[in-house]
C-alpha cells in the first residue's frame, strides 16, 4: 500500500511540474468539467497546485455542480 501512494505521490508532482515547465514558456489554461465526478488522483493534483509557492502563468478553472456533490465522511 505505501508503494501505491508513493507512486501516486511521484505521479502528481512530475504531473505538477510538466505542467509547470508548459506554463513556464507560454500561458496555460486548464479547464476541467464536473468536478463533482472527478476521482481522487484529480483531487490530489488540484490540491498539489493549490499548495504549491512558485509563479507559473496558469490558470485553472474547473465546473461542478453542487447538487451532485456526494459527501463521505
Amino acid at each position: 500500500m505505501e508503494m501505491l501512494a508513493a507512486a501516486r505521490d511521484r505521479m502528481v508532482r512530475d504531473m505538477c511540474e510538466a505542467l509547470e515547465t508548459i506554463a513556464f514558456q507560454t500561458p496555460l489554461l486548464l479547464v476541467v468539467e464536473d468536478l463533482h465526478l472527478a476521482d481522487q488522483c484529480t483531487v490530489d493534483l488540484i490540491s498539489a497546485f493549490a499548495r504549491r509557492r512558485e509563479s507559473a502563468k496558469l490558470m485553472f478553472i474547473g465546473t461542478c455542480r453542487p447538487a451532485d456533490l456526494t459527501f463521505s465522511e
